[in-house]
């Protein structure tokens, strides 16, 4: 795995409820809509999980992403992409071979 490689994952509690934040208040939810999407790698999410254990006692899962759920999808011709690889033109959503065209 390159270290730019992004693995996104939702947290989760023993009860199936998603990690969510309001600007500075941390809460949890039924609704995966309003769950936070962390970086596993760069938001240190083995860590964070590892202190909450050891300082609140609280036990929460990392649950992955859908990758589907994830990337843009192309406005022209429907093509799944990483948000890297999109292009906005002020109005779409357009993967590089449509950018081109």
């Amino acid at each position: 795995m390159s270290a730019t490689t992004s693995i996104k994952v939702y947290i989760r509690n023993l009860v199936g409820e998603y990690l969510a934040s309001s600007g500075d208040d941390w809460h949890f939810t039924t609704e995966r809509a309003l769950a936070h999407v962390f970086d596993y790698h760069a938001d240190e999410v083995a860590t964070q999980l590892e202190q909450a254990q050891r300082n609140h006692g609280v036990a929460w899962i990392v649950y992955p992403v859908d990758q589907s759920l994830v990337g843009e999808t192309c406005d022209a011709c429907g093509r799944n992409m990483r948000p890297t690889a999109a292009h906005f033109d002020g109005a779409r959503f357009l993967c590089p071979a449509c950018t081109a065209k």
